[in-house]
């Protein structure tokens, strides 16, 4: 066997040996010390889509309507910590950080906001977040980015709670649907209830 193909096989060996490892810092270090590809500085973002107009307009227009419900905006963390629960799909965008921890990106809306209240233990809350999600995009390219809207109603009436919350949802998703009403001619509304179980 080479030298170099020796060296090769002793830093992925390191990468899957556990954090433990006396080799895992100097791994780390190696991976951040690479030098970067200069074709990578001119292809990262060349293709990112130029919205920043339109959707200043939506976004403003949306948050207008969530405070007229009553719902405040509540922000999420950018970045998760990865678990089985939280891997989602095969298109996630996952992160590497200095000291070896893997992080995730959200891929959709849902999970930070309700890793949120799961995390607080929130009972009583009418919230909105609007964000970016993220999905891997080509190589050597910035993420694909989906900038998506999301509220909910957390109640601890079990009960008639649900019911009220569906039909202020049922409302609002109308409501915003008459925004911009050459979107589509048609749509379908599905409702959820959920208890989050997050951190059982």
């Amino acid at each position: 066997m080479s030298t170099a193909s020796s060296h090769v096989e002793f830093r992925s060996h390191s990468l899957t040996a556990s954090e433990k490892s006396q080799y895992y810092p100097a791994v780390l270090a190696s991976l951040f010390s690479r030098a970067p590809e200069p074709t990578g500085e001119f292809l990262y973002d060349y293709n990112f889509p130029e919205t920043a107009i339109l959707r200043d307009g939506v976004i403003e227009q949306l948050k207008h309507l969530f405070h007229l419900h009553g719902a405040r905006d509540v922000d999420v963390p950018l970045l998760m910590p990865l678990t089985d629960k939280h891997l989602e799909t095969s298109r996630q965008v996952l992160l590497l950080d200095t000291r070896g921890e893997i992080v995730a990106l959200p891929s959709n809306a849902l999970l930070p906001f309700a890793r949120l209240a799961a995390r607080h233990k929130t009972t009583r809350i009418k919230r909105y977040h609007i964000g970016d999600t993220y999905r891997i995009g080509e190589p050597l390219a910035h993420p694909f980015v989906t900038t998506a809207a999301i509220c909910d109603v957390i109640t601890p009436d079990i009960v008639d709670g649900p019911r009220a919350a569906s039909a202020e949802m049922i409302t609002l998703i109308d409501e915003c649907l008459g925004l911009f009403p050459n979107l589509a001619r048609t749509y379908e509304v599905h409702v959820s209830h959920s208890k989050s179980e997050l951190f059982s």
